[in-house]
């Protein structure tokens, strides 16, 4: 973009000028809208728009859709015992509940923004950005205390790590879509209300 543009002849009113030892060095004035510039974003505008990219997108997918299955297959989908059904009820409510607040629009297993995609902000989004996944994280919790082994802690951990790396990616596109999403993450927590 043309605010980006420096002229490559320096002048005395882009920098200082001072001669040592017979050669003359040109020193910049520090301008805050170039350093914009070289961040990626300058002061009327962004260099380059965040897309999506399918690879990324799909392969993150396929892990948490591939770990949530392990879990699935090596012991029961219904925890037996009382803290085991409790956190996963309580994280069946926080789907359930997320779900009612995007009711106007269909949810997104992909990272990816649609381009008619709204930012909710109602219901759990109050508090948390990812309740969603909130919820995957807490129903694995308590699949895996039911019938906890090595095998199946190592795949929640999986399932985590998937989420955190879907979350940070997920939210430089909506970064991107949303021009006030910055605002919106300050006032909110990615996952626990009041921690993180």
């Amino acid at each position: 973009p043309h605010h980006c543009r420096r002229s490559q002849t320096p002048s005395t009113n882009s920098g200082t000028v001072t001669i040592t030892r017979g050669f003359r060095h040109w020193k910049p004035r520090f301008d805050p809208a170039m350093a914009g510039c070289l961040r990626g974003r300058g002061t009327h505008g962004s260099l380059h728009t965040m897309q999506p990219n399918p690879r990324i997108s799909y392969t993150l997918v396929a892990l948490q859709f591939a770990a949530l299955g392990m879990l699935a297959l090596t012991g029961p989908v219904l925890a037996r015992t009382p803290v085991g059904l409790a956190l996963e009820l309580a994280a069946l409510a926080l789907g359930l509940w997320a779900l009612w607040s995007m009711r106007r629009g269909l949810p997104n297993i992909t990272p990816d923004v649609r381009p008619t995609a709204t930012l909710v902000r109602a219901g759990p989004y109050r508090w948390i950005r990812h309740p969603m996944y909130t919820m995957l994280i807490g129903a694995g919790a308590a699949l895996v205390l039911n019938q906890p082994t090595a095998l199946r802690w190592a795949v929640w951990a999986l399932l985590v790590g998937v989420l955190l790396v879907k979350i940070r990616y997920e939210e430089r596109l909506l970064s991107a879509h949303f021009p006030d999403y910055p605002a919106y993450q300050q006032t909110s927590k990615r996952l626990i209300p009041f921690i993180y």
